[in-house]
């Protein structure tokens, strides 16, 4: 996926919680746009999780980005059928 788009919907005003899912199955919540941090060159991102964790992520590797995603209790996305 285009950097611009990840970029895109991190800046959305008003902002739209979604899910970014990557081509390795992984999914990730981002309730708000502190939850994610891309470099100025596009070349990574953070992810930061609801229990201070994070990951730093390839935005070239997002399948998905998807909106009005339900969560689980714990902040993550449920698995996908």
């Amino acid at each position: 996926m285009d950097v611009k788009t990840l970029r895109a919907a991190k800046n959305e005003q008003p902002f739209k919680p979604f899910v970014v899912t990557f081509v390795d199955g992984r999914r990730f919540d981002i309730p708000h746009s502190d939850f994610l941090s891309i470099n100025p060159n596009g070349r990574s991102a953070v992810v930061y999780k609801a229990d201070g964790s994070y990951s730093v992520v390839e935005p070239l590797l997002i399948q998905s980005i998807d909106y009005n995603v339900p969560t689980t209790t714990n902040g993550s996305s449920p698995p996908s059928a």
